[in-house]
C-alpha cells in the first residue's frame, strides 16, 4: 500500500485544491456570474460529453486496466499498447460523430421546450466529447504506471481554475456565453494536451506502431472484452448523469442548476475514495491476474477502510456547515432548496466509497460481464423511478431515485464480490470507524449556526470545520482504526522529532 498512499496523498492536493476551487465555483462564482440556463448548459454539455464518450472510446480504459500490465515492457516500448489505445479511441470517435450527425435533431428536440439554451449548444458535445475520450484514455495509461497526481492536478485544480477565470469573464461581460463555450471547450483541450505532456515526461509516450505484431488471438480477446463493457461504461455515465437531463426536458434549466449545485457538495464526499481507487486499481488487476489472493483481500480491505474514513469526515463537514453554506450563497432563495438533495445523495455516496473495489474487483476477473448486465438493468431502472418521481416530489424525487440506484449497484455488488470471492469490507476497524463518525456528526450538529452576518457565518464554518477534523484525528489515533493511518501518523512525527 505504500505507493498506493503516496500517490493517494499527492492526488489529494490536487483534489482538495479542486474542492476548494469547486467551493468557490459552486457557492459563488458560478451562482453570481450565470443565470440558471447558462450553468445549466455548460454543466450538461460537460456531462453528456462523458456519456457520449463512453461509447466512443469502444472500452479502452477498461483494456487498458486490464492488460497494460501484460504488456509493460520499456525495452519493447509496451510493445506500442499505447498507439493501440489512441488509434481504436479515434475511430470510436468517428463512429460516435456519425451517429450523433444522425440523430442530432431529436436529440435537440428533447430538450427544445424546456431547456431551449441546451438545444442550440448541442453540437459542441462533438469537440468535447472527442477530448473527454482522449482525456479518459490518457489517464488510465498514467494510471497503469502508478502516476495519478498530476493528472487529478490538471482536472481537478487547473480545469477549475480555468473554468472560474472564463465564468468571471462572462459576467464582466468581456465575453459572450457562446464565446465562453467555445473557450471552455479550449480549456479542456489544454488538459488534454497537458496529459500528453505529462505521458512525454514520463518517458512512456511511445508511439511505435508495433501493437501490429500482438497475437491476434489477444487481440481479439481485448477488443471482445473492451466492446463488451462499453454498454457498462454507457451504464454507468447514464445512471450517473441522467437524472439531470431529465430534470431539464421535464423542469427546466431552474430545477436543473438547483440538483447540480446540490450534487457538487455529495460529490465532494466520494472524491477521497476516488482518489484512492485510482491508483489501488492497477495493483489490483495485477494481483488479480496473478492470482495472488491474499494480496488482494489485503489491498480489497485497507481501500474499503481508508474511503469510510475520510469519505465520512467530509458527509461530517457538508452536513453540519449545509444550512450556513447554502444561506450565504448567491440566489441563496433559489439554491437553498437542494438541501434535501444534498443529504440524500451524500449519505448514499459515502456508502458506496465505503464499500471499496467490488466493481474493480469484479471487472477484472472472470465475472466482469455481471457489472455490464447490472449497469443496464440499473439504467433502465433509473429512467423509470425519475421519471416516476420527479413529477411527485421534483428535484428530490430525483435525489432518491439516484440515491436508490446508487444503494441497490452497491450492495449487488458487494454480494456478488462476498459470493465469488469470500470477502467482504467489513471488520471491527468498521464498527469503530462507523461510532467515531457518529460522534463527530453529533458533536456536529450541536453547534449552533444559526447568525445573521456572512462574516460570523463563515468564521463559525471555519472553526466547527477545525474542531472536527481535529477529534476526528484524535479518535482516529486513539483507537488506531487504519494501519495505514497510523503508519502515516508515526512517519510524519518522526520526521518532525527530526526536523525539530
Amino acid at each position: 500500500m505504500g505507493i498506493v498512499v503516496r500517490q493517494s496523498i499527492k492526488s489529494s492536493i490536487g483534489y482538495y485544491l479542486g474542492v476548494g476551487l469547486g467551493a468557490v465555483n459552486t457557492l459563488y462564482v458560478s451562482t453570481n456570474f450565470m443565470d440558471t440556463s447558462q450553468l445549466a448548459t455548460s454543466r450538461l454539455l460537460l456531462e453528456n460529453g462523458l456519456i457520449f464518450a463512453a461509447f466512443a472510446h469502444l472500452g479502452i480504459p477498461n483494456i487498458c486496466d486490464r492488460y497494460l500490465s501484460k504488456y509493460k515492457n520499456k525495452e519493447t516500448e509496451h510493445h506500442g499498447f499505447l498507439l493501440f489505445l489512441l488509434v481504436f479511441g479515434l475511430l470510436g470517435f468517428l463512429i460516435f460523430t456519425g451517429l450523433f450527425y444522425t440523430f442530432q435533431e431529436s436529440i435537440k428536440g428533447y430538450y427544445i421546450q424546456k431547456s431551449p439554451v441546451i438545444s442550440q449548444n448541442l453540437i459542441l458535445c462533438v469537440p468535447i466529447t472527442f477530448i473527454w475520450t482522449y482525456i479518459l484514455i490518457l489517464e488510465t495509461y498514467i494510471r497503469g504506471h502508478q502516476r495519478i497526481a498530476i493528472p487529478v492536478f490538471l482536472r481537478e485544480t487547473l480545469f477549475r481554475l480555468l473554468n472560474i477565470i472564463l465564468i468571471i469573464m462572462l459576467g464582466k461581460n468581456i465575453i459572450n456565453f457562446s464565446q465562453f463555450l467555445l473557450l471552455f471547450v479550449g480549456a479542456m483541450f489544454l488538459i488534454m494536451l497537458g496529459l500528453i505532456i505529462y505521458t512525454w515526461k514520463l518517458g512512456v509516450l511511445y508511439l511505435n506502431p508495433s501493437f501490429l505484431k500482438i497475437k491476434k488471438e489477444d487481440l481479439k480477446t481485448m477488443l471482445s472484452y473492451g466492446s463488451f463493457l462499453i454498454l457498462g461504461s454507457i451504464g454507468v455515465n447514464l445512471v450517473y448523469f441522467l437524472d439531470r437531463n431529465i430534470l431539464a426536458s421535464e423542469l427546466g434549466a431552474t430545477a436543473t442548476s438547483i440538483f447540480i449545485v446540490a450534487t457538487y457538495f455529495s460529490s465532494v464526499i466520494e472524491m477521497p475514495g476516488k482518489s484512492i481507487r485510482l491508483i489501488s486499481s492497477p495493483l489490483l488487476a495485477q494481483s488479480v491476474m496473478k492470482q495472488q489472493t491474499e494480496k488482494t483481500s489485503e489491498l480489497y480491505g485497507k481501500v474499503a477502510i481508508n474511503s469510510m474514513l475520510v469519505g465520512g469526515l467530509l458527509l461530517i463537514l457538508v452536513f453540519a456547515n449545509l444550512e450556513s453554506l447554502l444561506s450565504i450563497m448567491p440566489k441563496a432563495e433559489i439554491y437553498k432548496q437542494g438541501f434535501w438533495v444534498v443529504i440524500i445523495l451524500g449519505t448514499c455516496k459515502w456508502i458506496e466509497t465505503s464499500l471499496g473495489l467490488n466493481a474493480d474487483l469484479i471487472s477484472f476477473s472472470k465475472y466482469f460481464k455481471f457489472n455490464t448486465y447490472l449497469v443496464l438493468v440499473l439504467a433502465v431502472l433509473a429512467i423509470f423511478l425519475n421519471y416516476l418521481l420527479i413529477p411527485y416530489f421534483g428535484i428530490i424525487g430525483s435525489a432518491i431515485a439516484t440515491g436508490l440506484i446508487t444503494l441497490i449497484s452497491s450492495i449487488c455488488k458487494l454480494i456478488m464480490v462476498n459470493q465469488k470471492f469470500n470477502i467482504h469490507p467489513f471488520t471491527i476497524n468498521t464498527a469503530k470507524a462507523i461510532g467515531m463518525l457518529s460522534v463527530c456528526l453529533v458533536i456536529g450538529m450541536l453547534i449552533p449556526n444559526d447568525v445573521d452576518s456572512v462574516l460570523l457565518k463563515l468564521f463559525i464554518i471555519a472553526t466547527k470545520s477545525l474542531l472536527l477534523i481535529l477529534i476526528f484525528l484524535f479518535l482516529l489515533i486513539k483507537f488506531d482504526i487504519s494501519e495505514d493511518f497510523t503508519q502515516l501518523q508515526k512517519t510524519v512525527t518522526v520526521k518532525i522529532k527530526h526536523w525539530l
